[in-house]
């Protein structure tokens, strides 16, 4: 068996997340740190809807946190 070395990660917040996160209600204040703990023991839970982003951000990746799509919202 081969052994398994951990993935070495790097969280990064933009300035807009923050901002944004300020202003979250506590609901999803919670949710953001529920879903993170779970991103942390496996980034890629089918849950989390991890995907690459595209353009600019490519070399980024970002996790869904509430829940909601915005396919279901049009």
């Amino acid at each position: 068996m081969i052994p398994m070395r951990p993935i070495k990660m790097e969280i990064e917040y933009s300035p807009h997340f923050r901002k944004q996160f300020e202003k979250a209600s506590q609901k999803v204040k919670k949710a953001f740190y529920g879903r993170l703990n779970q991103f942390i023991k496996n980034p890629f839970q089918p849950m989390l809807r991890n995907h690459k982003l595209t353009g600019k951000l490519s070399k980024y990746r970002s996790i869904n946190i509430t829940g909601d799509r915005s396919e279901e919202h049009t």
